[in-house]
């Protein structure tokens, strides 16, 4: 079964695979990030599937009363799959060379997810773990709105199948149920779990309904009233919906949502109204515009690997850099449309057979280097030469960020307890303790989000500073829920600690309830001390400063002083700002101590910050967090200030 072609439709893929593009290239001007809102190409992208998938079923059924859903899912296989497959061949060989090892695992699960179409299940996962890595620096993180439109077509045609059979007369009012039922769920869903709604079907399920609602009126009216004004005037307004949407509107929590209509409206009306020689439809038609469409797919596929990849090679990226990576998204667009693409999708040029065979032998390619990765732990052994370069420190972050986490874990596996995390109480600080009772010490509870990790790791490693004191953390979302504190003052390290640390990575809409929580702490006869924010460091290009440094000058040793000027000239000014400024009153007004952080960390007389420690290991593993070395160093530094009157 064949549909009209509509040249039009081609060049709106042009439209919204090139605003993906921009978006993703964070190309700025004057400050501002040029289309900022590029990324509804996407739900572009989910309005045209819809409606030609809808178009394919209804026009088949139509004209023959009946729908091969096995025929549509080849298909469906011939058109995404082999350029799909082709792109994780080519990332695997650039992974290798690449990502470091803890990223490569990520990698690896990430592409045995897309072949099992549950790509979009996999990042609302992984981005959502804590520290995890931005999301740019993801080779296949495009892959999640491919799974949207794979979960899509495994049902719908079967769902069209039973409409055209028991509810014909209905399904224009079955759709538009399903596309109000899908767009509230979506309002309501994204406004408390923003990530998880952008990333599922249920939420983006009434932008494929709006393009297949679309479909069957037309199929239906078939226009025969068409109005030349219209036909004039419709056009142009979708086109300027949609320069609205991708230049004027900028990425927030409201998407998708009642936002995302703007670009769904735009799309419509350019689908149903071109068409008629209007203008829209001429520039859409035109030679350009129809031959980028063709290479859409494609595009969109190389596109994110190629950038993800360069941003992993170098942190400083020059608009000269940006432009090259979008040549060579084009070049490899153009050669695997016209060598992969296209001849998949013909039946007499690759037979189903062969089809099969190519693609099977692929898709063994990508999932036994998936499973040798997972099994090597990100293949270390690459690099040999990193390794020897970095001399005693890590090169992988995210293992340092794990290894962070591994005081606190040991102590709980021991007890034999879940691990601990940034956010909340685990069952091992909630409900074991961890003081020796009946002895003199004094017993310092830490109560705070990841930062109070921190801190546990700088007093812990150094207890021999600290004879008379032993410590304990109690994990706690820094909005202060009600539950976790009602859970704090139950947990039996609280009723046997002596001082408690109040230290968070604090928001300033947090204040009020950091006020009351204070309050209690002290009305409850506990030795109170707040804590500012983590000094913070911004990142050089995409690079934290320490591993920016190594790629540019190498190892400092153990002196760094030009890396020590580094972070203090790259403080980020704001942590030392009005929240800080906000906590050392409320401190006073509490009558209770304040550690500035900043103290601990910086030398303001010599302009310098200590982000290499005095043996030369690495202090951070981001912008804020301590490393175990970092931590012991200024566990050490705690012990020569003073603080706390724990010795």
């Amino acid at each position: 079964m064949t549909i009209r072609y509509r040249p039009e439709i081609d060049g709106l893929r042009t439209v919204a695979v090139l605003s993906v593009i921009v978006y993703h290239a964070e190309f700025v001007l004057a400050g501002h990030n040029v289309l900022s809102g590029g990324f509804f190409g996407v739900d572009v992208f989910f309005v045209i599937s819809g409606y030609l998938i809808t178009s394919l079923i209804l026009g088949e059924l139509n004209d023959s009363g009946t729908f091969s859903v096995a025929r549509f899912y080849e298909r469906r296989a011939r058109r995404l799959l082999p350029a799909l497959l082709v792109v994780m061949a080519f990332s695997v060989v650039a992974s290798w060379h690449i990502l470091l090892p803890a990223q490569l695992v990520d990698f690896s699960r990430s592409l045995i997810a897309s072949l099992a179409f549950l790509s979009n299940v996999y990042w609302v996962l992984s981005l959502q773990e804590y520290g995890a890595e931005s999301a740019l620096f993801k080779p296949m993180l495009h892959t999640w709105s491919l799974a949207v439109e794979e979960q899509y077509y495994l049902f719908f045609p079967l769902v069209m199948l039973a409409a055209h059979r028991w509810l014909r007369q209905k399904l224009n009012i079955l759709l538009f149920g399903g596309l109000l039922i899908s767009l509230a769920f979506a309002v309501w869903f994204t406004s408390f779990a923003s990530q998880l709604s952008f990333y599922m079907l249920p939420s983006r399920l009434w932008e494929l309904l709006a393009g297949g609602l679309l479909a069957s009126i037309r199929l239906r009216c078939q226009q025969k009233d068409s109005s030349v004004a219209l036909d004039n005037i419709m056009p142009i307004a979708g086109l300027l919906l949609l320069a609205y949407s991708f230049s004027v509107v900028e990425y927030d929590s409201n998407h998708p949502g009642l936002v995302t209509l703007i670009p769904v409206l735009g799309t419509l009306l350019i689908i149903w109204f071109s068409g008629k020689g209007d203008v829209v439809t001429s520039l859409l038609s035109s030679r350009v515009f129809v031959g980028i469409g063709l290479l859409s797919y494609s595009l969109y596929l190389w596109h994110y690997p190629i950038f993800a990849f360069a941003r992993d090679i170098k942190a400083d990226i020059s608009l000269t850099e940006k432009l090259i990576w979008i040549v060579l998204t084009f070049i490899l667009s153009a050669f695997s449309y016209v060598l992969v693409e296209k001849p998949c999708r013909n039946r007499q040029i690759v037979s189903t057979k062969r089809f099969l065979g190519i693609s099977s032998a692929l898709f063994l390619l990508v999932i036994s280097f998936s499973g040798y990765a997972l099994y090597n732990d990100g293949i270390r052994d690459r690099f040999q030469d990193l390794e020897t370069s970095y001399g005693i420190n890590e090169f992988d972050n995210k293992i340092l960020r794990e290894k962070s986490w591994s005081l606190l874990n040991g102590l709980a596996n021991r007890g034999g307890y879940d691990e601990s995390v940034h956010n909340r109480p685990s069952r091992f600080e909630s409900e074991m303790l961890w003081f020796t009772l009946g002895g003199k010490k004094t017993n310092v509870l830490i109560i705070g989000n990841s930062v109070s990790k921190d801190l546990f790791n700088a007093l812990y490693q150094n207890a021999g500073m600290f004879p008379a004191s032993e410590f304990a953390r109690f994990g706690m979302d820094a909005k202060l829920k009600e539950d976790q504190i009602s859970s704090l003052f139950a947990s039996p390290n609280y009723v046997h600690a002596d001082i408690v640390v109040v230290k968070f990575l604090l928001e300033q809409k947090s204040m009020t309830k950091l006020t009351s929580l204070l309050v209690r702490l002290k009305n409850s006869g506990k030795r109170v001390y707040l804590a500012s924010n983590p000094a913070a460091f911004k990142d050089k290009g995409d690079t934290p400063l320490f591993d920016w440094y190594m790629q540019e000058h190498g190892n400092p040793g153990s002196h760094g002083e030009d890396l020590r000027r580094l972070f203090f000239e790259y403080r980020i000014a704001n942590s030392r700002g009005d929240i800080d400024t906000n906590l050392r009153q409320l401190a006073q007004k509490l009558d209770i101590p304040f550690l500035n952080f900043w103290d601990l960390v910086c030398h303001f007389d010599e302009e310098t910050c200590d982000g290499l420690t005095t043996q030369g290991y690495k202090s951070f593993f981001d912008g804020f967090h301590w490393t175990l070395q970092g931590a012991r160093h200024f566990g050490t530094r705690i012990s020569k200030l003073g603080w706390m009157e724990l010795r």
